[in-house]
């Protein structure tokens, strides 16, 4: 019942900080870690390896940014204040990996890759849709998105399993 209520969450905190995409969804989105961090009873280690690996996604979306892989709309700096809901998405997203997304812990990691390379492509393109961000090169930023995921992904969980025991 708790990866329901984790995923029920972390989507929830993903529409309110891209449809935001201000400190107000930035807030929201903290505070829904938090939620999950009390629901899960994440020990003191989990919480710190959660935190260094939503810096390492945000620090690979800031790269996206740079190699003009995106931009957005409002055409604001990546670190400005107003972008801190990308780095709440990233807290909320591998707070998922104590529960909801656990179950890649016992999957191959080739489908583990596929699926960050499919999921995190669809992530960004649905942050288009929304008119937050525009892709530069679209066929460019899609093969770069989904080539990025695909190591990102394995690369986050196996991190996560190692560090966090």
């Amino acid at each position: 019942m708790n990866s329901i209520a984790i995923l029920i969450i972390f989507y929830f905190g993903w529409f309110v900080c891209v449809h935001t995409h201000n400190i107000f969804g930035a807030l929201i989105g903290i505070l829904l870690t938090f939620l999950n961090i009390y629901i899960i009873k994440m020990t003191f280690r989990k919480i710190a390896v959660m935190f260094f690996l939503a810096m390492f996604g945000y620090l690979t979306d800031a790269l996206a940014f740079y190699l003009n892989i995106y931009e957005f709309n409002n055409h604001s700096n990546f670190f400005s204040i107003h972008n801190l809901w990308i780095f709440s998405i990233w807290l909320l997203f591998v707070s998922t990996f104590e529960s909801s997304l656990k179950y890649l812990n016992n999957i191959n990691l080739f489908v583990v890759s596929i699926l960050g390379m499919f999921g995190g492509l669809g992530s960004y393109i649905i942050i288009a849709k929304m008119h937050v961000i525009t892709f530069s090169f679209p066929i460019l930023s899609y093969v770069f998105i989904c080539s990025i995921w695909a190591i990102l992904l394995p690369a986050l969980f196996k991190i996560y399993q190692k560090t966090s025991k």
